[in-house]
């Protein structure tokens, strides 16, 4: 995503126009406009300004994120509000968060290779095997 893309993400992921932004940046409409649309060069005051606004770090604004991920400067932007809970709130939302992990990866590793009960278990069966032998 560009840095523009980034911004516009950011700003809906808040529910804001553009309006509400430029009252919160400080930046005209017509500059958050250009911005949007990956028109002109920003100075870095306005980098701060946006950052400000948005409560975020310098990468969630200006990280490109990894190409299928529905916006790296969103997740970005919400770790680091996790971050800023206190611990005692932060540890469940890990837990969570691990655990919805490893259910997708066996998913995924499910999905992957197609197996049947038998033909799993002789495959660990003979992996046992080979590390006795």
């Amino acid at each position: 995503m560009s840095l523009g893309e980034n911004v516009r993400s950011l700003r809906h992921s808040k529910g804001w126009s553009q309006a509400q932004l430029s009252e919160y940046s400080g930046i005209r409409i017509q500059h958050l406009s250009r911005i949007e649309q990956d028109q002109g060069d920003l100075k870095i005051s306005t980098v701060y300004k946006l950052i400000d606004a948005f409560g975020c770090t310098a990468n969630a604004l200006l990280m490109n994120p990894t190409p299928g991920t529905k916006s790296g400067a969103v997740l970005s932007l919400i770790f680091n509000r996790v971050s800023e809970l206190p611990e005692e709130k932060q540890e469940p939302l890990f837990e969570i968060l691990d655990k919805y992990c490893v259910a997708c990866e066996m998913e995924q590793a499910l999905t992957q290779t197609p197996r049947t009960l038998y033909e799993a278990a002789e495959a660990v069966s003979m992996s046992s095997k080979q590390e006795e032998g």
